[in-house]
C-alpha cells in the first residue's frame, strides 16, 4: 500500500508564496519527503479546493490513499478520487459542493516561448488572452534559457520546484503525464476567474488527433481542470510542428533564433529539428527578414527516430522538400516505401490548419482565431489535405502501435 501526505499549508503574504511537506509511505515506511512551494508574482492565496485539484497532477493514480491537511467540498473530494483511482481524506469535509466562479470568457495561454506557444499568442485575440508561465526551480541550464527568453513578454510568473518531486517519482509513471504543465493556468486562475485555457500542443503530440472523431469534438472535458472550471480548449492541435514554426516565421522574424535556443539544447536532435524546418521554411516562403543563425547547423550525432509517433510524422514533410538521401542521413529506421506516399502527395496540410478544431471554440474566439490565421496566410484544409492526411495516416499506423490498435474506434 502507498499513501501521499500534503500537510503543514502556509502562504506567505510577504512573498505571496503558498509552501507545504509531502511524504510518500509505503508499507508503513517513509518512502520519500518533500518541501514543495508555489510563488506567484502577486498576491493570489489559493482556495483549499483548487489547491488539492492542482495537487493531483503530481500523484496521479499512483498511490492508493490521498491525505490533504486542507478543508474540502464533497464534490472536489469524489472528482478527486474519481480522477486519481484513490482513496481520499482530508482535514475537514464541507458537506456542501464547491462553486468555481469563473465569469471572464478569456483564455489563460500556458506560455512557454517556445515556438508551438509563441504561434498561440500570434493567432489567440489579444484581448481575451492572458499569458501565464512556470519558472522551474531546478538546476538546468535548459530551464533557465526558457525562462529568461518568455519574461521577455511580461506573463504571470509561477515559480515553483514542483518539477523536483515529479521527477523523483517517475514522472513517466503518471496517468497524466502532461497535466502537471498546467500548474500555472490553475493557480492563477485564483485571480483571473477565466473559463478557458490551452497549451501549444500541436497536432502530431498524439496520434489520434488525426481522427475526424476526436478533432471535431464540441467539448473536451479533462480533468482535473474541469474540476475547478477551466474548459481545455484544443486549438493548436490543428496545427502541425512545421504549421506553429510558420506562423512563427512571419509573426516573430527576429525572434526565431532566441526561441530557438531558448526551447532546445544545443546539439541535440531537437534543436536540430526544429533548424531544418525553419531552414526549409525561409528557402520556400522567401522570408529574407527571418533571423535564424545557422553556424551550428549540423547533422545530429544521434538521428531523428522514425519509430517515435512524432518524429515519423514529420518525415514524410522533410522527404518532400530535402529528398531521400538526405532524409536518410538524418532518420534511423527509415522505410525504403515511404516515398510511395511522398510522390503521390502534395502533403500541403502539413503548412495548413485543421478547422475541425476550431469547433470547440467558443463564436467569438473561433472568429477571432480564424482571422489570425487568414492575415498570416495560414490556409485552412481542403478536401484534398483531409484525404491526404488520411493517406499518410494509413500508411503510417504499421507503424505505429497507437494508430493501428485504435484505428477502428477513431476512424
Amino acid at each position: 500500500m502507498e499513501i501521499i501526505n500534503f500537510t503543514d499549508f502556509n502562504y506567505d503574504e510577504k512573498t505571496y508564496t503558498n509552501s507545504f511537506k509531502v511524504s510518500v509511505i509505503e508499507n508503513n515506511k517513509l518512502k520519500h519527503f518533500d518541501e514543495i512551494y508555489f510563488k506567484l508574482d502577486e498576491k493570489n492565496s489559493i482556495n483549499d479546493n483548487v489547491m488539492a485539484v492542482v495537487l493531483t497532477t503530481l500523484t496521479g493514480q499512483l498511490y492508493d490513499k490521498i491525505y490533504y491537511d486542507l478543508e474540502l467540498n464533497e464534490n472536489i473530494i469524489q472528482q478527486i478520487s474519481d480522477f486519481t483511482k484513490s482513496k481520499v481524506s482530508c482535514k475537514q469535509k464541507i458537506n456542501t459542493d464547491f462553486i468555481n466562479n469563473n465569469i471572464n470568457e478569456k483564455i489563460i495561454l500556458n506560455f512557454s516561448g517556445g515556438f508551438d506557444s509563441l504561434a498561440l499568442l500570434s493567432i489567440l485575440p489579444k484581448n481575451k488572452t492572458e499569458m501565464v508561465s512556470v519558472k522551474w526551480d531546478m538546476e538546468n541550464n535548459y530551464l533557465k534559457r526558457e525562462s529568461d527568453f518568455f519574461k521577455k513578454f511580461n506573463p504571470h510568473i509561477l515559480e515553483t520546484n514542483f518539477r523536483n518531486f515529479v521527477n523523483k517519482t517517475k514522472v513517466e509513471q503518471l496517468s497524466g503525464i502532461w497535466q502537471f504543465m498546467s500548474i500555472g493556468s490553475m493557480l492563477y486562475n485564483e485571480l483571473l476567474h477565466f473559463k478557458f485555457h490551452t497549451f501549444g500542443t500541436i497536432f502530431e503530440a498524439w496520434g489520434l488527433h488525426g481522427s475526424s472523431k476526436v478533432s471535431t469534438r464540441k467539448k473536451f472535458s479533462n480533468p482535473p481542470f474541469n474540476q475547478i472550471g477551466l474548459t481545455d480548449l484544443k486549438i493548436c492541435q490543428g496545427l502541425t510542428e512545421v504549421g506553429t514554426a510558420l506562423i512563427v516565421a512571419k509573426s516573430f522574424p527576429y525572434l526565431v533564433d532566441d526561441s530557438l535556443k531558448s526551447l532546445a539544447a544545443p546539439n541535440s536532435t531537437k534543436y536540430y529539428r526544429k533548424q531544418l524546418i525553419m531552414k526549409i521554411i525561409q528557402e520556400k516562403y522567401g522570408l529574407k527578414d527571418m533571423y535564424l543563425n545557422l553556424n551550428d547547423f549540423k547533422e545530429p550525432e544521434r538521428k531523428i527516430d522514425f519509430n517515435y509517433f512524432a518524429d515519423g510524422f514529420l518525415v514524410l514533410w522533410y522527404l518532400k522538400h530535402i529528398g531521400f538521401e538526405k532524409t536518410k542521413r538524418i532518420v534511423s529506421n527509415l522505410p525504403e516505401d515511404i516515398m510511395n506516399v511522398v510522390d503521390k502527395c502534395s502533403l500541403n496540410f502539413y503548412e495548413k490548419y485543421n478547422s475541425n478544431f476550431l469547433n470547440n471554440l467558443p463564436e467569438d474566439i473561433k472568429l477571432d482565431v480564424m482571422k489570425n490565421l487568414i492575415k498570416l496566410g495560414i490556409l485552412p484544409y481542403d478536401e484534398q489535405d483531409y484525404q491526404e492526411l488520411k493517406i499518410v495516416l494509413e500508411y503510417l499506423k504499421d507503424y505505429y502501435p497507437i494508430l493501428k490498435d485504435n484505428w477502428d474506434k477513431y476512424f
